[in-house]
């Protein structure tokens, strides 16, 4: 999957694509692999259009949404509040081990206050 960011940061507004594993499923752990973010400007913009072009990229869906991001040692925690479609998610990300750990804590608690 690739995906262009547009960010609005007070008045500016910035480009960003990057491509990342297109993980559908049910789970509430998702892991996947991202790229590295390359940053679009007039200067690149005919090199980005190629390359979706080329890997035959198309418009599959848009999402609207405002982030808040916490760090806490080293790991950081993407709290995202979408409009576009409706729902919330939360990204933890950093070392492996430290995020398991985070993740796992989490689950606890999530399996303790769970109604079947």
């Amino acid at each position: 999957m690739a995906r262009i960011t547009k960010n609005t940061y007070k008045d500016s507004i910035s480009e960003i694509l990057n491509l990342k594993d297109d993980n559908i499923s049910d789970s509430i752990l998702r892991i996947s692999r991202e790229s590295k973010d390359l940053i679009i400007t007039d200067d690149n913009r005919e090199f980005v259009d190629s390359l979706i072009n080329i890997l035959d990229l198309n418009d599959k869906k848009e999402l609207i949404r405002k982030r808040i991001v916490y760090k806490k040692k080293n790991v950081t925690f993407e709290i995202d509040n979408y409009s576009k479609p409706i729902m919330k998610v939360i990204a933890i990300e950093g070392n492996k081990d430290e995020v398991d750990k985070v993740y796992n804590h989490l689950k606890e608690i999530i399996d303790m206050n769970r109604i079947d």
